[in-house]
C-alpha cells in the first residue's frame, strides 16, 4: 500500500465525521450565505474594535498594522458583498 493510501485508510473515520458535521451539512444544503452574512456582520464589528484599539494607541506600530488590515477589510468587504 503507497504511503497516500496508507494516510486516506487512516483518516477515513475523521474525513466522513467532518463531511457529516451539521454544520459542513447545512452548509451544502443552502445555508452558506446566511453563514456568510453573519461572518460579514461579525467582520465589520471587529473592525470597529480594531479601529477603536488604534485610536487609542500611542505606538507607531498599531498604525502600521492597522494600515494592512484597512486594504484586507476592503477585499473582504468586496468578496462578501459578491457573494451575499
Amino acid at each position: 500500500m503507497s504511503f497516500s493510501r496508507g494516510l486516506k485508510s487512516k483518516s477515513a473515520k475523521v474525513w466522513e465525521d467532518g463531511y457529516n458535521h451539521p454544520f459542513v451539512q447545512e452548509l451544502g444544503n443552502g445555508k452558506f450565505k446566511f453563514y456568510l452574512l453573519q461572518d460579514y456582520l461579525y467582520l465589520l464589528q471587529y473592525a470597529k474594535v480594531f479601529a477603536t484599539a488604534v485610536l487609542k494607541s500611542d505606538t507607531e506600530d498599531i498604525w502600521q498594522i492597522s494600515r494592512r488590515r484597512s486594504i484586507i477589510f476592503s477585499q473582504a468587504k468586496w468578496m462578501y458583498i459578491a457573494n451575499i
